[in-house]
């Protein structure tokens, strides 16, 4: 799905994505996976401050594999 960046017309015709999402989403479909709490967030906080994990949108910003 994300690979298709949920082209629900073309792609994925009778699927209905949720009406609300969480919060922190800020309206949009998510793509990655948050680090778990405690791993990289306990143990080097810096890493992920690198990459912008630390970001509380961080989930929805899209994968390389599927940007143009």
């Amino acid at each position: 799905m994300r690979k298709y960046r949920y082209d629900n017309v073309n792609i994925y015709k009778t699927m209905a994505f949720p009406t609300s999402l969480f919060v922190d989403n800020n309206g949009k479909l998510p793509y990655r996976v948050r680090p778990r709490f405690n791993s990289e967030y306990v143990w080097n906080f810096a890493a992920l401050q690198a990459i912008g994990a630390d970001k509380v949108d961080y989930h929805t910003i899209e994968m390389w594999f599927s940007k143009p």
